[in-house]
């Protein structure tokens, strides 16, 4: 061969090899419990609730920092950790939520006092709720001093003839994101205003890193950039539908497993 046909064809390789997509396991933490919901705050730290209502903090080593063992018999519908000084739980069943502080500790616990039946709740950037009630999909934004309304917004306009299944709601970067369950992501103003839809075929959980969200479908997550809506599809090394970016590694969460990975992309 041609010394110079040789060193082509070794660059080509090299430059094929480089390009490939590769995953690198980091770190496994063995999990004694079934996980049922998981969230992340700020500094990376992976929060994850069993069946029964306990949560547990780990931090980016995968080591278990503090556990909040549950006195409500009731199940958890919604986990949000992301504003980092305090940890936000729902229970649809029992139709209130509680807050911790940043070590799991100090738990509060609160009625709410609904028109109508609600369906998911979270924490909004300021500090206050987000509900949507079931019926007639009306979310709201209640003042968590008061109770009072400060913003309503009915759906059945815009989604009367559609059968949603709104599975998880977060306010991120001053947006509303809904997830329906299986097909897509509903994007909102801070105002409870339609802006666009994301779609996402199969998407089971979602969760956010920086200007992207990962869309997350067990076999794969979907990573959409929250503003151009440029979108990657990232096939997972093992199947995972609880899936957080962090840094420059993923966290997957896969059969009683907290699992870390290093990242190659195309």
């Amino acid at each position: 061969m041609d010394r110079r046909l040789f060193i082509t064809v070794l660059i080509m390789l090299a430059c094929l090899n480089a390009g490939a997509q590769s995953w690198k396991l980091e770190n496994e933490t063995l999990l004694e419990f079934e996980v049922a919901y998981s969230s992340i705050d700020r500094k990376g730290h992976i929060y994850l609730a069993d069946s029964r209502g306990n949560i547990r903090q780990y931090n980016t080593d995968g080591e278990l920092l503090n556990l909040y063992s549950t006195k409500l018999i009731g199940q958890i519908y919604l986990l949000e950790s992301w504003h980092g000084l305090r940890t936000f739980a729902f229970y649809q069943d029992l139709q209130e939520y509680m807050l911790t502080d940043r070590f799991l500790a100090n738990e509060r616990n609160y009625q709410l006092s609904p028109q109508n039946y609600i369906r998911l709740a979270t924490l909004s950037q300021d500090l206050n709720l987000w509900t949507l009630s079931e019926d007639n999909l009306i979310i709201r934004k209640i003042s968590t001093l008061d109770g009072t309304v400060m913003i309503e917004n009915q759906w059945n306009n815009d989604y009367s003839d559609e059968d949603l299944n709104i599975s998880y709601i977060k306010e991120y970067k001053n947006r509303l994101y809904f997830l329906d369950a299986g097909t897509r992501v509903m994007v909102f103003d801070n105002l409870g205003n339609p802006i666009t839809i994301i779609p996402a075929a199969g998407v089971k959980t979602i969760s956010f890193a920086n200007d992207q969200l990962f869309a997350n479908t067990g076999k794969e997550t979907i990573k959409v950039n929250l503003f151009s809506l440029e979108r990657e599809t990232i096939t997972l090394p093992v199947g995972s539908d609880q899936v957080y970016f962090v840094g420059e590694r993923f966290f997957l969460i896969d059969s009683g497993k907290l699992l870390q990975y290093s990242y190659n992309p195309l």
